[in-house]
């Protein structure tokens, strides 16, 4: 298959990414902020998580699980790979308004070859023309300085690059993922009734949002539609 050649898209093949279906972020602000006690704690004379905050803890882990799947979608496809996305996708909850995108999406990745998955992966993202999944070509403040900050905010939310890891502070499969942690970190401080610690992460996620992923994940989604990425 001619890499470079537009109309070389394997055929029944998936998006490996979904890029062209990539979701802009919504900013946890948008969550309605749960009441707590007075000190931050649980809601006085409540021996339990409230309703409130177990309904937005609920909302966070889902939407955290679903930017798992995307981040991992960005890496580059293997066997290994194929049956972790389809054994997420099977643990995902019934009824999620995702599901018809989900259905789909285990479809066409049950549907297609190894073959066929590198292949579209390297048409869209090897190769000089290429759609780049690093932050730090699209951003004019300097590679050094990007990734500085970048791990910064790993660093301080206990996201370690060498567990696991085989791409850089910047690549889009690497932010989702670690923004996917944060909305986790989030749900267990509603769920602990962790007032001031859900602040933090919360806070954290909306300006890792704004500095870093929220600023280039269009660009990205942009390019693959233009080299006609597999829906």
């Amino acid at each position: 298959m001619d890499k470079n050649d537009e109309s070389a898209k394997p055929e029944n093949c998936p998006c490996v990414c979904g890029t062209s279906a990539i979701p802009a972020p919504v900013p946890d602000s948008a969550l309605p902020r749960p009441s707590m006690g007075s000190h931050g704690g649980r809601p006085e004379n409540c021996s339990c998580v409230s309703g409130t905050s177990a309904i937005h803890s609920g909302r966070l882990i889902r939407r955290a699980a679903l930017l798992r799947l995307l981040a991992a979608g960005f890496l580059y496809p293997d066997a290994a790979l194929k049956q972790r996305l389809l054994q997420d996708i099977a643990a995902m909850p019934a009824g999620d308004a995702a599901a018809p995108a989900l259905a789909a999406l285990e479809h066409a990745w049950s549907m297609a070859d190894e073959e066929s998955l590198t292949d579209e992966y390297s048409r869209l993202f090897i190769g000089g023309d290429a759609v780049v999944l690093h932050e730090t070509t699209y951003s004019g403040t300097g590679r050094s300085t990007e990734l500085a900050d970048i791990n910064g905010f790993y660093l301080a939310f206990g996201f370690d690059l060498r567990a696991g890891q085989h791409e850089v502070a910047d690549h889009l499969g690497v932010e989702l993922e670690f923004y996917s942690l944060l909305l986790l970190k989030q749900a267990y401080a509603l769920e602990q009734g962790w007032q001031d610690k859900f602040e933090i992460t919360r806070d954290a996620a909306k300006a890792f949002l704004a500095d870093h992923l929220g600023r280039w994940v269009d660009s990205v989604r942009e390019r693959a539609a233009a080299r006609q990425a597999a829906p």
